[in-house]
């Protein structure tokens, strides 16, 4: 499989991370770990085309304020089991101040998360051991989320 990008008219930048590679020369399984942009605004087609896709599982990773104000759509689907885990602090986007570049910002979003990472890998681990598939919602694009996801492990490992 290398078609990675799942079509669908109420989200953008859906992608299924299956070929990724991993730690110990793996590659991340096809079908278990999906990454989009909000869920709020999917289709009953859209909805039926992850389910056909084998969702099982979403991850919300948004704050609890944005989960809020735009739930998704998977809240009210009996066979999805949905959760929000983000990863960014109460108060987060109050406590940035800008900063000059995307790395200000990459290395603010870590410094505050520390706990919220953790909690989201250890989220998405647990989906993936229990055999369902995943979809983790992210708001960052798929080539950056292999980085960030790396960085991630990399920091949660010395928390």
């Amino acid at each position: 499989m290398s078609n990675r990008r799942i079509i669908l008219s109420g989200a953008y930048n859906v992608r299924d991370l299956g070929g990724y590679d991993v730690a110990n020369r793996n590659t991340v399984r096809w079908r278990s770990l999906i990454r989009s942009d909000g869920t709020h605004a999917l289709t009953p087609d859209d909805i039926n085309t992850l389910l056909d896709y084998g969702l099982k599982s979403v991850i919300d990773l948004r704050t609890k304020e944005e989960a809020d104000e735009l739930p998704s759509v998977f809240f009210s689907l009996i066979p999805v089991r949905c959760q929000v885990v983000s990863m960014l602090p109460d108060g987060f986007f109050e406590m940035w101040k800008g900063g000059r570049s995307m790395a200000d910002w990459y290395n603010f979003c870590l410094a505050q998360a520390k706990s919220g990472i953790r909690n989201v890998l250890e989220a998405v681990h647990r989906e993936l051991t229990e055999g369902s598939y995943t979809a983790a919602w992210a708001k960052i694009g798929p080539e950056s989320f292999r980085h960030w996801f790396s960085a991630c492990l990399a920091y949660a490992t010395r928390m």
